[in-house]
């Protein structure tokens, strides 16, 4: 516990200092809030609800093993399957999510995150194998929305707004960063909150609970507060789709070494979010004996 505590102390103290010296000594708040009413309205209103997704979204991370392994009774192997359906929902709906955003709207899409993730959510709460493989479908799809949909609603209302490309990039930079070192806050935030409910509950289900609620506060604030906007798209997607494979297939090589190397890289990363969580358990018998069976 004591290695937890000064960890937890030591990343919440350096990107504080990071966030200190991005606001004070950059000025990063004055380029993105100084400008006309509109402006700083808009910044405020998408760094609030950014905020308030990327929290909903960390509340889930920490217990992800423990609802399905602890709270169902899953072997290991069920919650590895029900990790890679969840990536491979979130890997083939990128594929299309950010077309269909452009076509029929970006703020019905950011809604659409909320309602997959809700629905992510809430199938926690049955005692179900196959709801539980639905819920994972729908928290991919989710996770590509949250990071494919949010940034280019506020570009495209960002184009709105500025009167010239030199400003519209200072502003969509500052904000950038400041996103960029508040979202590492959040997720310790998020992860010392999601333990305390299930310290007060006795519940791993509470976080996703908590979860659900934060992100119908965040759908209910996106359709009073966000206008649509709409992107560039052609009036036949099957050309698209078409002028993709044709891209594919003339890159092949450079996409096949990318891609290859992009998967060893992802593959390790979503194994230590997987296994991660219960490597901080004090049973240090099941820690080494995960570590040698999932990373050898």
């Amino acid at each position: 516990m004591d290695l937890y505590l000064n960890s937890l102390c030591a990343i919440t103290l350096a990107n504080s200092i990071v966030l200190y010296l991005l606001l004070i000594q950059n000025h990063v708040t004055v380029e993105i809030f100084s400008g006309s009413a509109a402006k700083s309205r808009l910044g405020l209103n998408f760094m609030l609800i950014y905020a308030l997704v990327l929290g909903a979204d960390w509340l889930q991370g920490s217990f992800f093993y423990a609802v399905y392994r602890e709270a169902h009774g899953l072997p290991d192997k069920t919650v590895g399957r029900l990790s890679a359906a969840g990536f491979a929902a979130a890997g083939l709906s990128a594929t299309f999510i950010g077309s269909l955003a452009d076509r029929y709207g970006r703020k019905k899409a950011c809604l659409g995150y909320c309602v997959f993730s809700v629905l992510s959510c809430v199938t926690v709460l049955v005692h179900d194998l196959r709801v539980l493989f639905a819920g994972r479908l729908f928290g991919g799809v989710g996770t590509t929305l949250l990071y494919s949909v949010f940034e280019p609603w506020f570009l495209s209302e960002l184009d709105r707004l500025c009167n010239n490309s030199i400003e519209r990039e200072n502003i969509s930079t500052n904000m950038f960063s400041l996103l960029s070192i508040l979202n590492g806050l959040i997720a310790i935030g998020s992860g010392v909150f999601s333990q305390c409910l299930v310290a007060k509950t006795g519940s791993t289900k509470s976080p996703f609970i908590a979860s659900a609620v934060l992100l119908m506060f965040s759908a209910l604030l996106i359709q009073c507060r966000w206008t649509e906007n709409y992107g560039h798209h052609t009036l036949n997607m099957y050309h698209e789709i078409l002028d993709t494979i044709r891209l594919i297939r003339g890159t092949w090589g450079s996409m096949a070494g990318h891609g290859g190397l992009h998967f060893r890289v992802d593959n390790l990363h979503r194994d230590l979010l997987l296994a991660g969580s219960n490597c901080l358990d004090p049973d240090e018998r099941w820690c080494s004996r995960t570590i040698r069976t999932d990373f050898r």
